[in-house]
């Protein structure tokens, strides 16, 4: 984080086993915060080599008032994610059958 000038993140962590991140999910969904979990992100391109495709992909699991959109969109105006799509996924409670 530090090389790449990141600021604003109060605590990064780093699980190298499954059970230390569902321990980090569990608290912080006990918490009420926010949890970032960036796949593959040794993959991620460096400041000057922008992506010439692929997407972002944004699983809103708790509907905060919009401010994980807020992550993608803010992505997008950097000139390395500026050609990557944006997909949104969320979960559905319960889902209602209406018949025509």
């Amino acid at each position: 984080m530090e090389q790449e000038r990141v600021k604003g993140f109060c605590q990064c962590i780093v699980a190298q086993k499954a059970r230390e991140g569902i321990n980090t999910v569990r608290v912080t969904t006990a918490a009420h915060l926010a949890l970032l979990v960036p796949k593959n992100i040794s993959l991620f391109p460096g400041n000057t080599e922008p992506c010439a495709e692929g997407y972002i992909d944004v699983w809103w699991i708790v509907h905060d008032g919009g401010m994980l959109m807020l992550l993608p969109f803010l992505l997008r105006q950097h000139k390395v994610w500026r050609k990557c799509g944006m997909r949104i996924f969320t979960r559905v409670e319960e889902v209602e059958v209406v018949e025509w």
